[in-house]
């Protein structure tokens, strides 16, 4: 049997500077073995640190990714996360490759860029394919920091299997007796 450890660490600091006061929180987490992306509406671009969730990488796009630190980290490649959804694949485009990080990061305004539409309510976020919000693609209930911790391993559909034992060769069989 695995056993996984989860390491938190939540903080928020203040800090006064010459242009005025500055306020950032940060939540910190490792987990493992899970496929965590936290739909987020202060992130500007899709973000993971995981090159295996991502297909198609583009190595030529870079750019400076100012994390919530303030330290600037710089991008190695953009692709797409592929997710299976019960209405099929969905393919998250525009994804950024960025070392170091540590929380998959899925942009509330790029998602609504590229065409779906997310729902805030209570302690939910929907997730919606289109504007007709007739198909759900996740429910994302609020996590204890806030956040909106969205596993895609809940959203795969699980593999059915299903079989037809095929009888109707019995009413047709010839008989020679």
């Amino acid at each position: 049997m695995k056993v996984t450890h989860k390491q938190l660490a939540n903080y928020a600091k203040e800090e006064r500077t010459s242009t005025g006061t500055m306020f950032y929180a940060c939540h910190s987490a490792s987990l493992q073995d899970r496929k965590i992306w936290f739909v987020d509406s202060a992130c500007s671009n899709h973000m993971t640190s995981k090159e295996s969730e991502l297909i198609n990488i583009d190595r030529t796009v870079t750019c400076k990714v100012k994390m919530g630190s303030g330290d600037l980290v710089q991008a190695t490649g953009k692709g797409t996360l592929v997710v299976e959804t019960q209405h099929g694949k969905r393919y998250i485009k525009e994804v950024l490759l960025v070392p170091g990080l540590d929380e998959n990061l899925l942009s509330v305004g790029q998602m609504m860029e590229h065409g779906y539409y997310i729902l805030f309510g209570g302690n939910k976020a929907v997730i919606f394919d289109d504007e007709s919000l007739n198909n759900v693609i996740a429910i994302v209930t609020m996590g204890g920091n806030h956040g909106f911790p969205l596993s895609l391993e809940s959203i795969t559909p699980a593999a059915r299997k299903a079989s037809v034992t095929e009888d109707s060769w019995t009413w047709h069989e010839d008989w020679d007796t």
